[in-house]
């Protein structure tokens, strides 16, 4: 699952197609800027049976009408249901004086779409969209990294940091364990924060540096190769040595074997628990978004260009 969007050519309108395999009076030019059969403009009509063979007749005559694939002049990947999330919470921080009209369309997007966008709003965005292409950076998160600066987790923020907010890192409170006692890891501004699971959450370790000692031997193994096992964790606050012991999944990443995958058969997952860490800020980089900015500008650039619409599918 994913979005995915085209704007299709004109070469049907520009009489420069082969020749369709049903007569021209059954044609017409439907939204999306492709030819279609004139019973398509009603997808809620009965068809007959010999209409129905026309349509696939015809449906695979624009396959290879002309020179753009399936009709299509444009068409882009936008991403899979966490990419499109991640662009759509990336853009709410934009600023509405200068992305006014791209910040609503990309809010407006989901991994799971069927629309159009008509050409004109395609168009104008596009001022705007090149504007960001030209920007070096688009907001801050924070990290979570190692205090030798390697990095556990660079984006800990899908939207506008949130500085009062706690920022779960899991298990959420509704999460099901075997142990009552698993607690719930977390970030409030700057601080590492654990509290306890439950309609009222308490709070019961609080640092800016942390220390972290995982008890192999307390750990629980995985139910499945996608679970991490829980077990005994003490966390230390550096500055005021404060320590607590919780069952936790711990603070962890996830390292790629020697062979590049994320689970081995025999040794299973390769979980890294650092033994210190805190949490930090980046800026988020333009670059970073640079392929799905630029599918979307020629995406934009096409529907200016025919007069189509981006259709979103």
């Amino acid at each position: 699952m994913g979005l995915d969007a085209y704007v299709a050519c004109t070469c049907f309108r520009d009489g420069v197609t082969s020749e369709p395999p049903i007569p021209r009076s059954l044609i017409v030019v439907g939204p999306t800027g492709r030819p279609e059969t004139v019973w398509d403009q009603d997808p809620d009509e009965l068809v007959s049976d010999a209409q129905l063979d026309v349509s696939v007749l015809f449906h695979d005559w624009t396959d290879s009408a002309c020179a753009h694939p399936f009709m299509e002049l444009v068409s882009e990947r936008i991403g899979n249901v966490m990419g499109v999330a991640w662009l759509r919470a990336v853009a709410s921080g934009l600023d509405p004086g200068r992305f006014g009209r791209l910040t609503e369309i990309l809010e407006g997007l989901s991994g799971m779409m069927d629309d159009l966008l008509p050409a004109d709003e395609a168009r104008a965005a596009l001022p705007e969209l090149e504007a960001l292409l030209r920007e070096s950076v688009i907001g801050s998160t924070r990290v979570l990294h190692e205090l030798d600066g390697s990095v556990i987790d660079d984006e800990l923020d899908s939207r506008p940091i949130d500085y009062v907010a706690f920022r779960s890192l899991g298990p959420s409170p509704g999460f099901r364990s075997e142990f009552d006692e698993l607690v719930e890891l977390g970030v409030e501004g700057y601080d590492f924060v654990v509290r306890s699971r439950g309609a009222v959450p308490g709070e019961l370790f609080r640092a800016r540096l942390v220390n972290q000692v995982w008890d192999h031997a307390s750990a629980s193994g995985p139910v499945t190769k996608y679970d991490d096992p829980i077990g005994l964790v003490t966390f230390t606050n550096v500055e005021t040595g404060e320590e607590i012991t919780v069952r936790s999944f711990g603070v962890r990443t996830r390292m790629r074997w020697p062979d590049g995958s994320l689970w081995d058969e025999e040794k299973g997952a390769w979980l890294h628990y650092p033994e210190g860490f805190m949490v930090g800020e980046r800026k988020r980089m333009v670059p970073e978004l640079w392929w799905v900015l630029s599918s979307l500008h020629r995406l934009f650039l096409a529907a200016d260009q025919t007069g189509n619409p981006v259709v979103w599918c």
